[in-house]
């Protein structure tokens, strides 16, 4: 990872994968049961990367979860 190799302190993993499952099972509910979510936007996990943590971090932000 590149964190590893440069002078780097932290930096940001987003879950794309889980931002496009979101709005694909949002879209689908919306259009068959008519579900609108809580808020006008749906979080998605969002993880600061350090050394600390840069070899567990990408469980945090691969799988899906449940729709807040």
């Amino acid at each position: 990872m590149l964190l590893e190799l440069v002078r780097c302190n932290a930096t940001i993993a987003q879950s794309p994968f889980l931002q496009g499952y979101w709005a694909v099972y949002a879209a689908f509910y919306r259009c068959y049961f008519s579900w609108k979510p809580a808020q006008d936007w749906i979080p998605t996990p969002t993880v600061v990367v350090t050394k600390a943590n840069v070899d567990t971090f990408s469980t945090e932000v691969a799988s899906p979860k449940p729709l807040p």
